[in-house]
């Protein structure tokens, strides 16, 4: 008897757990925005964190050696065009709003910033060291737009997830925010 009390238990548990996780089940198209929207946030960050480093070195001395201009540009155009790729599966997932869709193309023109930036530093590094003044000045426009961006993604992730509610992370709401 004791057994089978168990055994009925376990199950009304199992079933109300089952109920649950559907509750919170999105459709795909639903999943695949949220992670396209998390991927190309994630590929920001790592864009402007590049910019930053160039920003610190520069501001450590008179000149950025060419191969550190070299190896930042290319980790901020490899991360910005995975970001890029990342907004246009955002806009074109199912049930994209107008509103949504005019983000993207918002961000997508900073990308278009952020490479002429980076041109021109690929530009100046390709001479020798670069001064510092010039790093910081482009550096900074690459910041600006990728920060800008950031901000556009943070108003997007609010569309999306309630992070003040109480099962943000329990039920998996937040995951792929954080």
């Amino acid at each position: 008897m004791k057994q089978l009390a168990w055994v009925v238990t376990a199950a009304l548990v199992i079933a109300a757990l089952n109920c649950a996780h559907a509750e919170h089940q999105q459709s795909k198209p639903q999943q695949d925005g949220e992670y396209h929207l998390a991927a190309g946030k994630t590929y920001n960050m790592h864009a402007h964190d590049h910019a930053r480093m160039l920003l610190k070195y520069a501001g450590a001395g008179d000149q950025v050696p060419a191969d550190v201009v070299q190896d930042h540009v290319a980790s901020i155009r490899f991360n910005t065009e995975a970001a890029r790729k990342s907004y246009i599966r955002l806009a074109k997932s199912s049930g994209a709003s107008a509103v949504l869709v005019q983000k993207v193309e918002q961000m997508q023109k900073r990308l278009d910033k952020v490479n002429t930036e980076l041109e021109q530093l690929e530009a100046h590094a390709a001479k020798n060291a670069v001064e510092s003044r010039t790093v910081i000045a482009r550096a900074n426009a690459v910041s600006r737009h990728l920060h800008a961006n950031h901000d556009d993604l943070r108003a997007i992730d609010d569309g999306f997830y309630d992070s003040g509610s109480d099962s943000y992370y329990e039920t998996g709401e937040g995951h792929f925010v954080d």
